[in-house]
């Protein structure tokens, strides 16, 4: 009999223990799913995809579990799987109470719903035409939860609906097809190709469910949904607007559509001085830009019919609106002084960006300094903004983007703000390279439209513009441009309109080299006229040297020519080496029609050789040297240098004197040297990989572009010098991490080694930014250090991640205590460094916290568990260690208190932890036991104290519960 007992007894343990485990890591879990177009369907390949199918992706990444699913007829299919425990999940489940009864439901939903009213696409009714609606027959699903949200829709919008009941939903939409009804009534996720939206009503959620024996597994779902919830709050919306893009649809009502197609043309006022938001396009001559293509899409989807009027820049008043005839005002800033403002009516923001800050290099962005900020004027607002934002700052005004940036550049302003799609437009010119764009914390740019409301005077709204309907249709335009859309006119304004260099901004980048030129030709002009002087004393020379001459010319590769400088360039002589170089005989020159020079040279580059002539005729001799083509015999063409001297012979005749040369192997290899250096820049600057240099002889540090986009500064480029202490202030390291750089780089400088490490690194606005920074030394022939080669990787995200990660482990994912390994970490390690300090251990239980699961649901039971660890954290300081040691059960060590407060806590808890939790039908009150001790009855020894601590908490359940005791007393 007692062997007996004992076995009864092992397999009441083991079953009870079972029923504690958690679904473990690579366990198949069952999923069932049926027809349901983009929330889970088989694709192409017999795979299941769609929301669910994302969703529980996620939900295997943090469980391990692998997901299987199981094909089913229908709902009613599904229910009936998951009764008979051939499924483990099913979804969407919307929460009733007889489905409550028998299923378990997720703590928090997957997702929300709406009610729809739904017909077949060759349906003329348009969407809420409520008079319409009662003359039309629904379908509704027998017992559906849409039945009652339906009704209320109907009595709300006054239309009394004529509804015939069916079994299911494929009744419903075989009724549709077969025209027995108009339109069907359901939820909204059910909505099929061929069919449109009438009407939404009845927001509402829905669930996975379980089959009431699966609580581990419902556990261990509910866990991964809440850390889902907690890491990614906008997964939900995220899936919702990639499968099911009608749930936010905004459709326009009958009214809507209406008005819109009895407006009249509005004319749009479109500021053109923010390339490439607003601009005026120099062909067409017609305003052109983002804000243009945006509105063109919130015409198309609304019918309202746009007409485009360019603003001028600088301030422009209402007055100048109704000069132009301007129904709707553009590029408003979406601001709360513009919403305020009398006369202005925002619409939703069609378009967002940021503004950024424009200040001298190696200049930094201060907030609290006095500074002076440039903008361009045509915002009554902003300058309010900014002052709100900036109280320290003077404001100033300049009509264009580029009057600011001027000022800035000259002193005048010390920095500027301006829209951030404008600026990298602005600064790609040369005459701005000085100058660099930061972000500017909390200022964005969202811009909307305004209508002129007061069109023909200050008294008199005009009623058109007026009308709310005209707001309410635009802003479903602009909700209803997809991210796609917007995204396609970005990259068209953008990226696809690269900036086209000006001759100006030639002339600016190359100033230097173009005062050089003039400098030579000047030089050249006074050589000239001295070389003129000496020509004749040397014609005697050069006579006695020809034959000299021509037998070292014919070893050059290249040749000499004296040519006629007439408009043919007639050869008068040409060595062996010209004709060589052509690869033609040099008996070619006594042929007829081939004794000219130009007829040599390519199409292209005789405009060159007209100057020359011209300058002949003119008497005007010189020195020249051009780079010309010139063919060959096969008709291939070679780059050659062109150099000669126009002089008068003892005639006094003018010749020009020239030497050619071969130059294809030099062109050849400049050209693959440009590319190639094109190619090396490219991949440094387009890199999000940072690469530097540091060259120790120069004392110079060189950086890729995206040093300065990702930290916000540049550094210097020219350095006193530069040891360990020096590049740890360029580099400007966190100070916790400033000991280890230093001695990274003393390990570089000692050339035994490269090295990696990984430090924070401080951006622009203040922020510590993780990077991994890789060195390679290169030393000279002495093995001294020559130049460093570094590289510079973000590494935040991954660093924050296991942070979070490591943090997350000592966490208890329902209550966000410490979990029981984390707590007995923490208060080990306290107890050994703090042996003079009093401290307390208390063991809390919750008393009848079991019925709260059995007679009003798990979801009551996890809110009761939150609530009692908000209580905690309430009552107890941060610096104490508060813990969930599992189930209903918590722990706190209370550090350096005194025993009258530590009572006075206690109370306290008990009175606080003293809670009702009801559902309607059942209600349980909830109280708590408490076991306490402290250090000065047990010592510091953390096993000791948990004993003592939870001997007192039986004591207190044995006295009734609802009570606390003190190890020690009997209190």
């Amino acid at each position: 009999m007692v062997l007996l007992t004992l076995l009864v007894f092992c397999f009441v343990l083991s079953a009870a223990f079972d029923s504690h485990a958690a679904v473990a890591s690579g366990e198949t879990v069952r999923v069932g799913y049926y027809p349901l177009e983009n929330y889970h369907a088989e694709n192409e390949n017999g795979e299941v995809e769609g929301y669910e199918a994302d969703y529980l992706s996620r939900v295997s990444e943090i469980t391990g579990w692998n997901i299987e699913y199981v094909r089913l007829a229908s709902w009613e299919k599904g229910m009936e799987a998951l009764r008979n425990g051939e499924i483990d999940l099913l979804s969407p489940s919307q929460f009733t109470t007889e489905r409550d009864a028998e299923f378990l439901f997720s703590s928090l939903p997957l997702g929300k719903t709406y009610g729809a009213v739904m017909a077949l696409n060759t349906n003329e009714c348009i969407y809420e035409d409520f008079e319409a609606f009662s003359h039309m027959t629904f379908g509704v699903e027998k017992g559906s939860i849409h039945s009652e949200t339906f009704a209320a829709y109907a009595s709300e919008h006054q239309f009394t609906p004529d509804i015939m009941y069916y079994k299911d939903f494929e009744s419903m939409v075989e009724a549709l097809n077969a025209g027995e009804i108009d339109a069907l009534v359901d939820n909204i996720m059910r909505t099929q190709k061929t069919m449109s939206l009438l009407g939404r009503f009845g927001t509402s959620q829905y669930y996975f469910m379980a089959n009431k024996n699966d609580r581990v597994l419902m556990s261990g779902l509910n866990e991964a949904m809440y850390q889902i919830d907690v890491e990614s709050p906008q997964f939900e919306q995220e899936l919702r607007s990639r499968y099911f893009p009608v749930f936010d649809a905004e459709i326009l009502t009958k009214e809507e559509i209406e008005f819109a197609q009895g407006m009249r043309e509005l004319i749009v006022g479109c500021p053109v001085n923010t390339d490439p938001v607003s601009y005026l396009d120099k062909e067409s001559g017609e305003t052109a830009g983002i804000t243009r293509d945006i509105l063109d899409r919130v015409a198309a989807n609304t019918g309202l019919k746009f007409k485009y009027e360019a603003l001028p820049a600088g301030q422009v008043t209402y007055e100048d609106l109704r000069a132009k005839g301007v129904d709707l005002i553009a590029c408003v800033e979406y601001n709360s002084v513009n919403a305020k403002s009398p006369g202005v009516h925002l619409s939703s923001p069609y378009f967002q960006a940021k503004k950024v800050v424009v200040c001298k290099k190696d200049t930094e962005f201060d907030t609290e300094k006095e500074l002076t900020l440039a903008i361009v004027s045509g915002s009554q607002t902003l300058g309010t903004v900014l002052k709100n934002t900036y109280p320290s700052f003077h404001i100033v005004t300049y009509e264009t983007p580029e009057q600011c940036l001027e000022a800035v550049k000259s002193g005048e302003a010390d920095a500027m703000l301006h829209n951030q799609y404008s600026i990298d437009r602005l600064l790609q010119k040369p005459r701005y390279e000085s100058l660099n764009a930061l972000a500017a914390e909390g200022i964005g740019d969202a811009q909307s439209l305004s209508p002129v409301l007061y069109k023909s005077g200050n008294d008199t709204l005009d009623e058109d513009l007026s009308n709310p309907l005209l707001i309410k249709v635009i802003n479903k335009g602009i909700n209803n441009i997809t991210e796609d859309e917007i995204s396609k006119i970005l990259i068209d304004q953008t990226t696809k309109r690269r900036y086209q260099f000006t001759l100006g901004d030639f002339i600016y980048r190359y100033q230097y080299m173009c005062m050089a030129v003039i400098a030579a030709l000047a030089a050249a002009g006074c050589a000239a006229a001295y070389s003129m002087r000496i020509k004749k004393k040397n014609l005697e020379i050069l006579r006695n040297s020809e034959k000299q001459l021509e037998n070292i010319t014919n070893n050059i590769n290249g040749g000499v020519l004296i040519l006629q400088p007439d408009r043919e360039l007639h050869l008068l002589y040409a060595n062996e080496g010209f004709w060589n170089l052509l690869e033609y005989d040099a008996d070619r020159m006594k042929q007829p029609g081939q004794d000219n020079y130009v007829m040599y040279v390519h199409e292209d580059d005789k405009e060159q050789l007209a100057g020359l002539m011209e300058k002949a005729d003119e008497g005007d001799a010189g020195s020249v040297s051009l780079r010309l083509r010139v063919r060959r015999r096969d008709g291939s063409y070679i780059p050659a240098l062109f150099n000669g001297t126009l002089a008068a012979d003892e005639q006094g005749l003018i010749k020009l004197y020239c030497v050619i040369m071969d130059i294809s192997q030099e062109v050849a290899i400049q050209e693959q040297l440009k590319l190639e250096e094109q190619k090396h820049q490219l991949l440094i600057d387009k890199t999000e990989q940072i690469v530097y240099e540091i060259q120790f002889a120069q004392k110079e540090i060189k950086t890729s572009e995206s040093f300065c986009r990702k930290f916000g500064w540049r550094l210097m480029q020219t350095y006193k010098r530069l040891d360990a202490a020096e590049i740890l202030s360029i580099w400007r390291v966190h100070p916790e991490d400033q000991a280890a750089f230093t001695e990274n780089f003393r390990k570089s400088l000692d050339g035994l080694e490269d090295t990696n490490i990984t430090v924070r690194l401080m951006l622009a606005d203040g922020r510590a930014l993780w990077c991994s920074v890789s060195q390679f030394i290169m030393l000279d022939s002495e093995g001294n250090p020559l130049e460093i080669l570094g590289l510079i990787r973000d590494v935040d995200r991954d660093m924050r991640e296991k942070k979070n990660l490591a943090e997350k482990s000592r966490m208890d994912p329902l209550t966000g205590l410490y979990n029981k390994e984390a707590f007995r970490r923490e208060s080990k390690e306290y107890l050994r460094q703090n042996l003079d300090e009093e401290c307390a251990v208390l063991f809390v239980d919750l008393d009848h916290f079991k019925n709260i699961n059995d007679l009003l649901g798990h979801m009551e039971g996890d809110k009761a568990i939150k609530d009692a660890a908000q209580t905690l954290k309430a009552i107890f300081s941060s610096q104490d260690v508060v813990g969930r040691f599992g189930g209903d059960e918590f722990c706190v060590l209370v550090k350096d208190i005194t025993m009258e407060a530590l009572t006075r806590k206690v109370e306290w808890l008990r009175e606080k932890l003293r809670c009702i939790y009801s559902n309607g039908k059942y209600q349980v009150q909830i109280t708590a036991s408490i076991g306490v001790t402290t250090s000065m009855i047990s010592g510091f020894d953390l096993g000791v104290l948990l004993e003592h601590a939870d001997t007192a908490l039986y004591r207190s359940k044995d006295a009734g519960r609802n009570c606390y005791t003190f190890y020690g007393t009997e209190e």
